[in-house]
Order: structure tokens, then C-alpha cells, then sequence
């Protein structure tokens, strides 16, 4: 590239005129200013400047540094973004149907999908707020203890979200190894749930037995009140149908006057037997319906045990909730877990950091340029005042915004009213003089007469 000489209509060019040397001077600019300028970004790029939060149409007026530079910061939030959308999905698709073991509910699928991309979003929305308004530091290539402590809230946001992000992907990378200790876990999990279950069953069980074994116990008290006189009928019985029968080889068998005597024996003692039994036989008539109730009642807690022995094994099976594989994860892989964590922290703060790094270039100062000209053209003017502080020794900034505008708009409205103020004033003075003059001139013509005086 030559070097520039402006050209010029002087004795050393008598035949170059002024529109000649104009062009000429023209043609020396271009040449040394010919620097391409991005004038048509592709569709890529401005995801990027939008996401860095840069200024495109400053941008294309910028060296390929800008541009770069951009774009690092663009791609460093885009690619949080899509890390927080799959790490999103897949902790929602945990929530909805990580219960459900081996089956796959495609609504649930979808669902989680949808609850990713507005994770991703929101987490995409406040990475490009984070490192838009970071600003660009002090303009050094150092990082100052003064920097530091402005930046320490955008830093603890950023790295709150990395760790929000690097949980479920954890789960993800380990997801082999996280699903094996979680089976175990469920195995543990339907042994103790079974283990009480068969407990309470027991004691139920067991407390239920022990009230038939005492309701027989009063049947048994209730019938001795009758004992004597059953076994009366019962040996009444025995003789007759002794007699009756061909046991006894001292008469024929059959009815006769003697088994006639022995029958109504029998039939008295009978009579006997149901007169006194008559007298218990609510009682135990009562009782022996408790004893059916209680047996009732043990053969549904058995059928109702099964029922919870099934409900446990379906309490295990679905165990293992995002919290718990989380858990699982940082106890058994816990150097893992911190690398991982750590990894996506420093992913989500880098930016902020790159930022305070880098030096001035000129997207800082045409950006800087485009807002004291937004200032300006609203009439605003800020004067700086710089004091001390005396705890820390820092020099502080203290700005001082003057609104010539708004003070234009403010001092016309005051002018206008004190205007009309003014001439309010002057039109009730004349009025009120040429009044005077006309009731001093006709007095009557301003006097009411009543008549009826």
C-alpha cells in the first residue's frame, strides 16, 4: 500500500485542477481505507451479536477483532442455552416419568420437551442480560479488585445457574452406573415397606386370634351353665337306645315298656336341657356372631395384605425421584460430580470474566459514542464530579444530569402562565376603572328600585 499524499492544484501539478486533485484525493483514501465491512451478515452471526448483546449496526463499522470477540461471547451463551434445554428436559422428563420404570409415556415426552425449551429460554434470557450489561470494565487487559467487586452479583447469578445446569446432565452422564445403585435402592425400599406391612398384618392378625380364642372361651363358660343337665340327655339317649338296640341280649330289640319308660325320660331330659339352654343362648348366640365377624374380618386383612404387599412393590419400583438420583450421584461419584459442576460454572462465568480482560476496541468506543449521542440529541448533559471515599480510599464518580430539555418545557410553562397571570391582572384593573367611571357618571342606571316600597 503507497503512501498517502493528499493531492493539490500547486506549482509541482500546474495541469491538475481542483475537481482532478479532489477525485485524486478520493482515490488515496479508498485505497488506504479499503477494509470490508460486514455489510450482510449470515443468519448464524446475528444469533450470535444478538445473544452477545452487541450493537449490530455498530458492529459492521468494526475490525474482524469486534467481530470475533462477539461472536465467542454469543456462542458461550447460545451453547448455555442448549446445555440448559437438554439438561431441562431431561430432569422434567425425570419428574414426569421417571417413575414409571422402563415405560416411555410419550405425552410425558413431549411435555418435557416443551418445559426444556422454556428452561432454555429463561436460561438464555438472563446469560444475555448477565454479559449485555457487564459493560466493558475499566478498559485494561487486567482484572482490578475494583472490577471484581462490582462484577461479584453477575458472577454468583452465573454461577447459581451453571450448578442449576450441570445437576441433571450429571445424571445423564452417569445414567448407567445412577440407574444400578437406584436398583438396589428399590430392592431396599420393597423390603422395608414389605417388612412393615408384614408387621402390622402380624399384630393384627394376631390380636384378631386372640379375640376368637377368648369369645370361645366364654361359649365354653356360657355352656357349663348346661353342662350337667346335657349330659343328663346324653346318658338318657345312651340307655334308650341301648334298650332298643340289639346290644341288649337280655330282650328282644324294639319298642316296649320299658324303652316306653326310657323315652320319656329321654323326652324329660330333653325338655330339660332346652328349658336351661333357652336361658344362655342369646349370649352365646351373640358371641358366636362375634366369632363369625372376627373371622370376617381376619380373612379381609389377609386379602388386604396382598393388596399392600402389591402397593409396596409398585412404591419401590417407582422410587428414585430427581432428588434422590442426585443424591446417589454425589455420594457415590462425588470427585466426578464436583468436576462436572465445576466445568459448567466456569462455562456460565467466562464471559463476564473474558469481559473485564479484554481491552478497549472500537465497538466500546462507538458503542459509548452512540450513547452520549442518544443522550445528547435529548438535550440531557451530565457533569462529573470525582470525590473520595475515605473508608476504602477510592475515587468515586459522582454524576450530575442536567435536562435542558425538560428545563426548556418547564421554564415555557411557568413563562406562560406568569403571562396569563399578568394579564389577568391588567384585564381586571381596566375593568374595574371603567365601572368606576361609568356608576360615578349614571349612579341611577346601577340602583334597583322596589316598587313595592
Amino acid at each position: 500500500m503507497s503512501e498517502f499524499t493528499p493531492a493539490s492544484p500547486d506549482s509541482s501539478t500546474p495541469n491538475v485542477g481542483p475537481e482532478e486533485a479532489r477525485i485524486k484525493t478520493e482515490a488515496q483514501l479508498k485505497d488506504i481505507s479499503d477494509y470490508k465491512l460486514e455489510d450482510d451478515p449470515s443468519w448464524f452471526n446475528r444469533v450470535l451479536y444478538f445473544s452477545a448483546g452487541v450493537d449490530k449496526q455498530l458492529l459492521r463499522h468494526c475490525t474482524n477483532y469486534d467481530r470475533v470477540k462477539a461472536q465467542g461471547i454469543g456462542g458461550i451463551v447460545l451453547a448455555t442455552a442448549t446445555l440448559a434445554f437438554f439438561s431441562g428436559a431431561y430432569a422434567f422428563f425425570i419428574v414426569f416419568n421417571g417413575s414409571k420404570g422402563a415405560e416411555i409415556s410419550y405425552p410425558d415426552v413431549l411435555i418435557s420437551i416443551l418445559a426444556g425449551g422454556v428452561w432454555a429460554a429463561v436460561i438464555y434470557n438472563l446469560d444475555r442480560f448477565i454479559v449485555s450489561s457487564g459493560g466493558h470494565g475499566d478498559g485494561t487487559d487486567k482484572i482490578t479488585w475494583l472490577e471484581l467487586g462490582r462484577a461479584i452479583p453477575r458472577i454468583v447469578m452465573a454461577a447459581i445457574i451453571g450448578l442449576v445446569i450441570s445437576k441433571p446432565l450429571e445424571l445423564k452422564i452417569m445414567e448407567s452406573e445412577v440407574e444400578a445403585m437406584l436398583q438396589v435402592e428399590r430392592e431396599n425400599r420393597k423390603t422395608e415397606l414389605r417388612a412393615k406391612t408384614e408387621e402390622r398384618y402380624i399384630q393384627d392378625k394376631t390380636e384378631i386370634e386372640k379375640k376368637i380364642k377368648e369369645l370361645g372361651q366364654e361359649i365354653v363358660a356360657e355352656e357349663a351353665k348346661v353342662k350337667e343337665y346335657l349330659q343328663r340327655r346324653d346318658q338318657a339317649k345312651a340307655v334308650y337306645d341301648e334298650e332298643i338296640s340289639s346290644k341288649n341280649k337280655r330282650r328282644e330289640p324294639g319298642p316296649g315298656p320299658i324303652s316306653a319308660a326310657l323315652e320319656k325320660g329321654l323326652k324329660q331330659a330333653q325338655a330339660e336341657y332346652e328349658r336351661e339352654y333357652k336361658k344362655i343362648e342369646p349370649a352365646v348366640e351373640e358371641i358366636k356372631k362375634e366369632i363369625k365377624e372376627a373371622t370376617a374380618s381376619k380373612d379381609e386383612l389377609s386379602a388386604k395384605r396382598l393388596i399392600k404387599l402389591q402397593e409396596d412393590d409398585q412404591k419401590g419400583d417407582q422410587y428414585g425421584g430427581l432428588i434422590v438420583r442426585i443424591g446417589l450421584a454425589h455420594d457415590k461419584f462425588e470427585v466426578a460430580s464436583t468436576l462436572i459442576t465445576l466445568l459448567l460454572i466456569i462455562i456460565e462465568v467466562s464471559p463476564i470474566f473474558f469481559k473485564m480482560m479484554l481491552s478497549l476496541s472500537p465497538i466500546d468506543y462507538l458503542t459509548e459514542n452512540q450513547k452520549r449521542v442518544a443522550i445528547a440529541m435529548r438535550g440531557i448533559q451530565f457533569d462529573h464530579r470525582f470525590s473520595r471515599d475515605e473508608a476504602s480510599g477510592g475515587i468515586s464518580d459522582l454524576k450530575t444530569a442536567t435536562y435542558h430539555r425538560a428545563n426548556v418545557i418547564e421554564e415555557m410553562a411557568a413563562g406562560s402562565l406568569r403571562t396569563q397571570s399578568e394579564l389577568t391582572r391588567i384585564a381586571n384593573e381596566t375593568y374595574y376603572a371603567k365601572m368606576s367611571e361609568e356608576i360615578r357618571a349614571d349612579v341611577d342606571r346601577f340602583v334597583v328600585k322596589d316598587d313595592k316600597a
